[in-house]
């Protein structure tokens, strides 16, 4: 069937303003947002990016969702990692589920999980309850912690039992610590965190 002139004209208006907004686009910053696992590096990841939804419908954690409207305009649409749901457990059972789905290869599933991050948890300790579902829940081994107020060996997941009760009170001065060398930004421990007060910075 053929195009009606006023079909032509809002063709046309929609393609210009969709190559105004690329350009604006490429002239500000990027904002900056937490990598869904097995994303390419750099650039190459916006840039092979389809904006299909595949890796967000694919992911058994729910823990992916597309970027919404933004003066970000070159990632609108891409995926990235949020912990509303529960994080991403790609850390403790190498799920790919997410890159096994991309239909472009912006996300890789040879890609191994092991030495990925994506982004950093952060808190504010004067908030904090010292409920310990960080240190409980962390997949990642020494990454939370808490420091021994006598100097010696910190308290990690595996010596918990050792953890004084009195430290497992908010009004503890003793506050856990997240060893930013270490954590991966699976959002985990920001999904459980019983006063809220975690939040998933993109590295």
């Amino acid at each position: 069937m053929q195009a009606s002139r006023r079909q032509i004209i809002s063709f046309g208006l929609a393609a210009g303003v969709g190559v105004a907004l690329s350009g604006l686009g490429a002239l500000l910053p990027a904002i900056p947002f937490v990598r869904p696992p097995y994303a390419l590096a750099g650039n190459a990841f916006t840039a092979r990016c389809m904006r299909c939804g595949a890796c967000v419908q694919a992911c058994p954690d729910k823990a992916l969702a597309q970027r919404d409207l933004s003066p970000d305009f070159k990632n609108i649409g891409v995926p990235y990692l949020q912990a509303l749901h529960g994080g991403c457990s790609a850390w403790q059972n190498g799920c790919r589920a997410c890159a096994a789905a991309c239909p472009s290869g912006a996300l890789d599933a040879a890609m191994p999980i092991k030495g990925q991050r994506v982004g950093v948890a952060r808190f504010t300790p004067s908030e904090c309850t010292n409920c310990m579902v960080c240190l409980r829940r962390c997949p990642v081994e020494k990454a939370v912690y808490f420091p021994s107020p006598a100097g010696g060996e910190p308290w990690y997941k595996h010596n918990e039992r050792e953890i004084p009760r009195e430290l497992n009170t908010a009004s503890s001065p003793a506050k856990p610590v997240i060893d930013e060398k270490l954590c991966v930004g699976c959002g985990i421990c920001v999904a459980h965190c019983i006063p809220k007060i975690m939040r998933l910075d993109p590295l």
